[in-house]
C-alpha cells in the first residue's frame, strides 16, 4: 500500500510521487510469485509513505501515521499524519478507524507530552509522525 518514488524528468531533475495504490503478492500453483494490482474501495487513506500497518484480526489491518512530501524542484514540503485507517483484507474496503476511548473529554484540559502528543483523561494521542512501529496487544 502506498509509498514514495522519484521519477527522472530531465538529466538533473527528478520529481517525487506519493502513491495510494495497493498490490497483492500471491504464490501460484507452480510456486512462482505474482504481483496483482488490487481495486480498493471505501474511505481510502491519503497517499503517503513512512506509515505502519498491523493486522488486528483475521480480517482487518490498521494503517497508522506516515507522511506525504510535496516535491517541487529544490523545495520539499512534508505533511505528517497521526490518523488511522482500517482495511478489510477480504473485501479490500477501507474505512476510518477511531479508538472507542479516544473521544476527548471537553471538560478536561489536555497536557502536552514530551514528544508533542497530547494527553487527556481519556488517554494519549501521538503526534503526527512517520516510520513508527505499530503492534497490537490483545
Amino acid at each position: 500500500v502506498g509509498g514514495y518514488s522519484k521519477t527522472k524528468l530531465k538529466k538533473d531533475l527528478e520529481k517525487g510521487t506519493a502513491h495510494a495504490d495497493m498490490y497483492l503478492l500471491t504464490q501460484e500453483a507452480n510456486s512462482k510469485w505474482k504481483w496483482s494490482l488490487v481495486k480498493q474501495s471505501g474511505q481510502k487513506p491519503w497517499p503517503r509513505s513512512g506509515f505502519s500497518v498491523a493486522q488486528i484480526s483475521q480480517q482487518r489491518a490498521v494503517l497508522f501515521g506516515g507522511c506525504i512530501d510535496e516535491d517541487e524542484e529544490e523545495n520539499l514540503q512534508s505533511q505528517f499524519f497521526n490518523s488511522m485507517s482500517c482495511l478489510d483484507v477480504v473485501s479490500n474496503r477501507w474505512f476510518n478507524f477511531e479508538l472507542r476511548n479516544s473521544k476527548r473529554d471537553e471538560s478536561s484540559e489536555d497536557e502536552m507530552d514530551h514528544d508533542g502528543g497530547t494527553r487527556s483523561a481519556s488517554g494519549a494521542y501521538p503526534c503526527p509522525r512517520l516510520n513508527a512501529a505499530v503492534t497490537v496487544k490483545s
